[in-house]
């Protein structure tokens, strides 16, 4: 699974949740910015997070 599918899996996910990206920065302690850079495919969230997403 490349960065963008897993950026687009993020957004959904959230969106479905109603979250903000600050509120799931929040839960897995990162920055809105993070993961906004997620959901753009700029990159990917560490491997240990993936479990509290």
């Amino acid at each position: 699974m490349n960065s963008q599918k897993i950026g687009n899996l993020i957004k959904s996910l959230r969106l479905e949740r109603n979250m903000t990206q600050r509120e799931v920065g929040d839960a897995v302690n990162v920055s809105d910015r993070t993961v906004s850079k997620w959901e753009c495919g700029a990159g990917c969230p560490d491997i240990t997070l993936l479990t509290s997403l």
